[in-house]
């Protein structure tokens, strides 16, 4: 006897960071590809893959959790086997210039944790400017010092698979070179121009062995980027001494 097809379909929500409403689809049979639904969520959200007017290039990717599907032809049913909802998130490269590069799934993870930062409350503190690959500034203050600002520069080698490294900018000379554009926080070691803290690879080079302690291990899983801004916000506000000088 056939099922009913209620019993049988998936329910697809798929996020996208530039969009207030999500694609929502209650009856989504199971055997789709990933393909198939990538174009019915493209035409949903109006968007268009491929060259655009301004002469850069646009590139979409589905993810479940941090895992990028890739492969169109799979089918939905084989991403979360066994469950009847399937949370999905559409990340977006943009590729600017006449020297383009294809866009890799970590630049897109990247971006797309990046624009949802954006969004929370959070980020009223701060001011973010997207750097090159993986790369992001970020100018915060303490709240013990609110009238001195400093500018943080974080940078992944494979978002999020590894912990970024952090830099201290001096935002008139562009140098990450200067111990004063430091601030004396825990962990902090302005005169080497890194930190040895367990959320920055500076701190995993330090202590490899931190790599498979549970206590200091890096954790990659949700939005590594603003978990980063968050705990670096923190303790520029707990545990703040000042300029370095």
């Amino acid at each position: 006897m056939e099922k009913h097809p209620n019993e049988k379909d998936l329910h697809v929500k798929v996020v996208y960071a530039s969009a207030a409403q999500p694609y929502n689809d209650p009856h989504v049979d199971p055997d789709t590809t990933v393909g198939t639904l990538k174009a019915a969520v493209l035409a949903f959200f109006g968007l268009t893959e491929g060259n655009r007017p301004d002469g850069s290039v646009a590139t979409y990717t589905l993810f479940a959790g941090k895992t990028a599907l890739e492969n169109l032809s799979q089918m939905l049913s084989s991403i979360h086997p066994g469950e009847k909802k399937l949370d999905l998130k559409l990340g977006e490269q943009i590729i600017q210039g006449d020297n383009k590069t294809p866009a890799t799934v970590s630049d897109i993870a990247f971006e797309d944790d990046l624009r949802a930062a954006e969004k929370t409350e959070d980020a009223k503190r701060w001011q973010l400017e997207l750097g090159e690959q993986q790369e992001v500034f970020v100018t915060l203050v303490s709240a013990a010092d609110p009238d001195n600002k400093y500018q943080a520069r974080l940078a992944w080698r494979s978002y999020p698979l590894n912990a970024p490294s952090l830099k201290f900018r001096n935002p008139t000379t562009k140098s990450i070179s200067e111990p004063t554009a430091w601030p004396n926080v825990r962990g902090f070691r302005p005169t080497n121009l890194d930190a040895c803290v367990n959320w920055c690879e500076e701190g995993f080079i330090a202590h490899p062995e931190w790599r498979n302690d549970p206590k200091y291990r890096w954790r990659s899983e949700g939005n590594a980027l603003l978990r980063v801004l968050r705990i670096l916000q923190a303790e520029m506000d707990d545990y703040y001494q000042g300029r370095h000088k």
